[in-house]
């Protein structure tokens, strides 16, 4: 199994079992631990509960929205990214091309057919003693 799913596969692996047990190690509790990260722990919930406040204050439709909006967002993105990774897009690609060669193809053959196909040349019309020589038209007048 390659491509992206095997990418996909290898990032969840990491993020499931190795960095749990890495932080079971020694190493692992000194950084879990350290000052720095409970800092960024801090400011996210700071940040968190900000964002949690300022929703309480809007109409409860604005927070419906928003996440319609996002929900739609996840939707065009979960399509393109299904499509892509079924390769119908390198294969719809494929088959235009395809189509468009074999029309195009075809033109070339008539125009090349029709350029080697000459119009035959009429002998010209026998000349004609008998009437005036200003043809019909002048009988008409």
């Amino acid at each position: 199994m390659g491509g992206p799913f095997a990418l996909w596969r290898m990032q969840l692996y990491r993020l499931c079992v190795l960095m749990p047990a890495w932080l079971l190690t020694p190493d692992g509790r000194k950084v879990l631990f350290s000052r720095s990260t409970l800092w960024r722990i801090g400011v996210t919930l700071a940040f968190a509960l900000a964002v949690m406040a300022l929703a309480q204050t809007l109409p409860a439709d604005m927070p419906l929205i928003g996440a319609g909006d996002i929900i739609a967002y996840l939707d065009v993105a979960a399509i393109v990214w299904v499509t892509g990774a079924a390769g119908w897009i390198r294969t719809g690609l494929k088959l235009v091309r395809q189509s468009l060669g074999g029309i195009v193809a075809a033109r070339r053959e008539r125009r090349t057919a029709v350029r080697r196909r000459r119009r035959r040349r009429l002998a010209p019309p026998p000349a004609n003693d008998d009437g005036f020589s200003g043809g019909r038209w002048t009988v008409a007048a």
